[in-house]
């Protein structure tokens, strides 16, 4: 009897620890900087109707808010077009080469934030590649047509499709296709079976996506920082102006706004969603089969269609990757090369200043990963076995997180730790801490949807063996959440790596990351800049195509194992 109730003890003890670690997490890294915001603005002693005059009658602000919510609507309403298209190509028509279009559409995975932005300008600037090239064969074209919102909304529409690949994609597969043959028994045409049948079961899909890219573009910082130019510039660039030269107040108060901004869509969803009948399927009887186009006329168009997209997607990718093995004067003047040799990444490597911004990303971006790691491993293990009060309103403010822009976090936690004792704002935890919060949700949603499939008998055999919730987590649901908790670590790092927006505001000299050499390039570039910027983004680029595909070869042997012992 002592020894069972000296293990409730200990096993009380714990639980009160690890959610204790969650609280600390939440208060360090989410209600102290959200409360340095809101006690900044409204408790400072200058919130009143002046600071709102002042807000509001300045023409820049205003521009830089109808900039913000006119361009993420327009890249919703692009994004969604664009994204069904590949989604139809890929997952719903019988086109050929569909699996290399697919892959090509992934690109954004390896190749987003601060790196797409360098490949963009480095073949569409004025003196870019592509338009370098136009420009001799049509001598009266704009040369400066990259830049502002058209280079903004360009970047945001190709970059966020992923979104939709993920979200939308996996509800196309849940899609019961008996429903579509029976629409056919009824002589309805293709065309109506698309929009009658498969759109209404994956609208909700659709809507989760829309939300995901219209809150990315409302904190949208690299795209309009480097290509928006003098005349476009968005509220993180706004925000960012005012922290720099010490008008928190007016800081503060645009961080609230884009922070309202971006939660308000997501409560007009929900209403949408609690009226709106949807038809969804939770369980799939047939798989759904692809549908086969007979018109050669469409077919082509389609055809044209999607290799124009694959080429946007693939030419920085391929220039950024041939101009790194280029001469050095090449690369700064734009021209074609006239050599080729290893000497840029003999340099990089060989010197331990211009390799260290890109060993500190891969540091903090790894620092950052762990600890949204414990974090996420301590909620999934409070919510599967603790349910409370208390576990869902730790679970429910990590979910702010995930519709928060990143400037809203960096600038609280400019506010909350700038003239801090604990924490120095120099140091790489603060970084890491701001990190973390992009990856957390993330994490533990992946691990989430793989918990859902674990057979619960095992987990049932365990307890009934006198194991314990924290042993049976440990011991018999851990190991089998390996492989995912592998995967979402390299993707967490993989994304963190191109991060812009914390980094530019939290870094330091001595902890400086490898996008904001990046700016560097932007600013103030030198010939051997422009050529490291180069090898940072191929060994990137290599980084990403190497986890990823591993990841995807554990995925395959892991599925023909189960297969085999299914058999």
């Amino acid at each position: 009897m002592e020894d069972t109730s000296s293990s409730k003890t200990t096993q009380k003890l714990i639980i009160s620890i690890l959610v204790l670690a969650v609280v600390c997490y939440l208060i360090i890294g989410i209600y102290y900087p959200i409360s340095s915001i809101i006690s900044k603005v409204f408790f400072d002693g200058t919130f009143g109707i002046d600071l709102i005059k002042e807000v509001f009658n300045s023409k820049r602000i205003l521009k830089s808010l109808t900039n913000t919510i006119s361009i993420s609507i327009i890249t919703v309403i692009l994004v969604n077009i664009l994204a069904l298209f590949q989604l139809a190509i890929t997952e719903i028509f019988e086109i050929k080469f569909s699996k290399l279009f697919k892959l090509i559409f992934l690109v954004p995975m390896v190749f987003n934030g601060i790196l797409l932005v360098t490949g963009y300008d480095f073949i569409y600037s004025s003196n870019g590649i592509v338009t370098v090239f136009l420009s001799n064969i049509f001598p009266n074209i704009n040369t400066d047509w990259f830049n502002g919102f058209i280079a903004v909304l360009i970047v945001q529409v190709f970059s966020m499709t992923i979104y939709h690949m993920f979200f939308v994609k996996d509800s196309i597969k849940l899609i019961d296709f008996s429903l579509i043959e029976t629409a056919r028994a009824l002589n309805i045409s293709k065309i109506r079976i698309i929009f009658k049948v498969i759109f209404p079961m994956i609208l909700p899909s659709i809507l989760s996506s829309s939300i995901f890219v219209f809150v990315a573009s409302l904190a949208s910082n690299s795209a309009p920082t480097f290509l928006g130019g003098k005349d476009f510039y968005m509220l993180s660039q706004s925000i960012k102006s005012f922290n720099s030269i010490n008008y928190q107040n007016i800081a503060s108060m645009l961080t609230i706004l884009l922070g309202t901004c971006s939660i308000l869509p997501l409560i007009f969803i929900k209403k949408i969603e609690s009226k709106k009948r949807f038809y969804l399927t939770s369980h799939v009887n047939k798989q759904i089969k692809k549908i086969k186009i007979n018109s050669k006329i469409i077919k082509t168009i389609i055809y044209v269609l999607a290799i124009i997209i694959s080429i946007i997607y693939l030419l920085p990718i391929i220039v950024c990757i041939i101009y790194s093995f280029a001469d050095i004067n090449s690369i700064y003047m734009k021209t074609f090369p006239q050599s080729f040799s290893l000497s840029n990444y003999i340099r990089v490597f060989n010197n331990t200043d211009i390799l260290m911004p890109i060993i500190n990303s891969i540091r903090l971006s790894l620092g950052g990963t762990i600890i949204a790691l414990i974090i996420s491993l301590i909620m999934i293990f409070l919510t599967i076995n603790y349910r409370s009060r208390i576990i869902n309103i730790l679970e429910k403010t990590l979910l702010i997180v995930w519709f928060l822009p990143a400037i809203f976090f960096a600038t609280g936690f400019i506010l909350a730790y700038n003239s801090s004792k604990i924490f120095s704002m120099n140091s790489d935890f603060i970084l890491m801490l701001g990190y973390s919060l992009l990856v957390v949700n993330m994490i533990i949603y992946s691990i989430k949807a793989i918990i859902k499939n674990i057979n619960n008998n095992i987990l049932e055999t365990a307890r009934v063996l006198g194991c314990d919730k924290l042993n049976t987590f440990i011991k018999v649901l851990l190991p089998l959440l390996f492989q995912v908790i592998i995967s979402t670590i390299s993707l967490s790092i993989l994304t963190l790596l191109s991060e812009f927006t914390i980094s530019e505001l939290l870094y330091s000299y001595s902890n400086k990351p490898i996008s904001i050499v990046y700016r560097s390039e932007f600013t103030n570039s030198t010939p051997y800049q422009a050529a490291n910027v180069l090898v940072y983004t191929v060994i990137i680029l290599l980084l990403s195509i190497i986890v990823l595909s591993l990841i995807a070869f554990a995925k395959k042997i892991n599925t023909n194992n189960s297969t085999k012992k299914e058999i």
